[in-house]
């Protein structure tokens, strides 16, 4: 006997194996979920503030989608639109930034490279202190 799956669409917050997932993408059979943390010091520039939550935790964490099949998803709560454009303006700026972090040292000219010398005074010839 088939194992009718609960529809689950996207923005809905769902349990998988105890913890607080939010979905961001559905695929055919499974989808795409960011986890759903407390409040914990220090934060992730991904991370997004989602309030009025029914389950412990409140903040999106979108540094990766991760993948899990409907049938292990257990519906739990929707949440409105504006957190959902939150969360994929967090994924896309995460996204560029990962990419930016790949590219190879010494690609472009570091700010660092003209600054000063080792034993160096800071200061001109013959001039006054620079401040």
């Amino acid at each position: 006997m088939a194992d009718p799956a609960q529809p689950v669409c996207r923005g809905d917050v769902v349990l998988r194996k105890n913890r607080a997932w939010l979905v961001v993408s559905v695929r055919r059979k499974s989808c795409g979920l960011v986890p759903i943390i407390g409040q914990t010091l220090p934060r992730h520039r991904a991370d997004v503030t989602v309030a009025g939550l029914c389950v412990a935790g409140s903040i999106a964490r979108c540094r990766s989608v991760t993948s899990a099949p409907l049938r292990q998803l257990c519906h739990v709560q929707r949440v409105a639109g504006s957190v959902l454009d939150a969360i994929d303006l967090a994924l896309e700026r995460e996204r560029q930034v990962v990419q930016v972090e790949k590219i190879p040292a010494g690609l472009f000219r570091s700010v660092l490279e003209y600054g000063p010398r080792m034993e160096s005074k800071g200061r001109k010839k013959g001039g006054a202190p620079t401040a």
